[in-house]
């Protein structure tokens, strides 16, 4: 299982370049395989541990489902009801254990933070969300302080954050694994994956944790590339409530959810509630990350294919131009070819559609 966790992070790098995708979604979903196998293994342990103090036998049919809701119910019995020789007692094993994991998910962050140099604010750029690796870090300090697996109710806390732990690796990996899945062209399998991950983060996290709302978004964005429009209107309201109420209503995340549900209102035709939360979205965009940036340049797009949607031409052309204008400070300052290369196709989409408005409106 510990491999499989270094997998599913390297999985995840390869993935941030196309042509690897596909070696990383193999990587990722042989990861899902055993990290699946070890949760059932864990409950098992688990279950025999528990039945041997009421000389009941474990029976494999006790396993939980992932792919539900309700995986936790095994639990009815409580943590204190497991023994003291618990296998998550020793700290060592733990640095071990996490130490090129957490490796990996700082070297995905440093990348994340090094795509901010393009908008000329690289430090507010980074979104700062909670991952599962940081939480989990935070929880294992928590769980040494609170005592080594002593006595019964210590070595139950050590079983049920261990459990829980590595219930939220395996949702790590399935939200992984649907990621590339979009990448090669399989968003019908990425959204059963997104799902399962929703499910088991609201089981571990509860319903209005930043995780569950990053699983919500995700889910919300492939049900728009299937055209399941008003489900996918559904997610990304969901995802924004949360993320307003836990991250703050004038929040980075909370301004990506009101920008993806502006584009999912103006493919339903409900304009004026598209049209305001394009404009909030580009107003905090702007003031998080700078009047100058890629953010805001997205922003500045979606609004102007709204306003050509509406017949508003004179308002698209002029966010058109100050959209090419900052793709191309951008590009101007760019260093990395990769990210070059991502900016010229934007720029060179935006300046097709700006084109073609002008043509309509038999300008050259």
């Amino acid at each position: 299982v510990k491999v499989a966790r270094v997998h599913s992070a390297l999985g995840a790098c390869l993935g941030r370049m196309p042509a690897s995708a596909p070696a990383g979604l193999k990587l990722v979903l042989a990861a899902l395989e055993v990290q699946e196998a070890g949760l059932q293994e864990g409950h098992l342990k688990r279950q025999g541990r528990v039945d041997q103090s009421t000389g009941e036998k474990p029976s494999r049919g006790s396993i939980p489902d992932h792919s539900r809701s309700d995986v936790g119910d095994e639990d009815a019995s409580g943590p204190e009801d497991c023994e003291s020789d618990c296998s998550f007692s020793s700290q060592t094993s733990l640095d071990e254990d996490l130490e090129l994991e957490l490796e990996l998910e700082l070297e995905l962050r440093r990348e994340d933070a090094r795509g901010g140099v393009e908008t000329g604010k690289a430090g507010s750029n980074e979104r700062k969300r909670n991952c599962e690796i940081w939480d989990s870090e935070r929880d294992w300090e928590r769980c040494r302080n609170s005592g080594k697996g002593s006595d019964k109710k210590s070595s139950g806390q050590w079983w049920e954050f261990g459990r829980k732990e590595e219930t939220l690796s395996f949702a790590l990996t399935l939200a992984r694994a649907a990621e590339l899945y979009i990448l090669v062209d399989q968003a019908k399998d990425a959204s059963a994956l997104h799902e399962k991950a929703l499910d088991l983060r609201r089981e571990v996290l509860g319903p209005r944790h930043p995780l569950v709302a990053d699983s919500l978004f995700a889910l919300g964005s492939t049900l728009q590339t299937l055209r399941q429009l008003p489900q996918s209107k559904d997610c990304h309201h969901s995802a924004f409530m949360i993320r307003r109420a836990v991250c703050g209503e004038r929040s980075a995340p909370a301004a990506e959810s009101l920008y993806s549900l502006a584009c999912i209102l103006t493919s339903l035709g409900e304009h004026r509630m598209a049209q305001a939360n394009f404009q909030t979205a580009l107003e905090l965009q702007a003031e998080i990350n700078g009047p100058d940036s890629l953010e805001v340049s997205t922003s500045l797009e979606g609004l102007a294919w709204l306003q050509t949607s509406t017949n508003h031409y004179p308002e698209a052309i002029l966010l058109y131009r100050r959209c090419i204008l900052i793709l191309k400070m951008i590009r101007a300052r760019q260093q990395s070819p990769a990210r070059v290369r991502q900016l010229e196709v934007r720029l060179a989409n935006n300046c097709s559609n700006f084109a073609a408005l002008l043509k309509e409106l038999g300008e050259s």
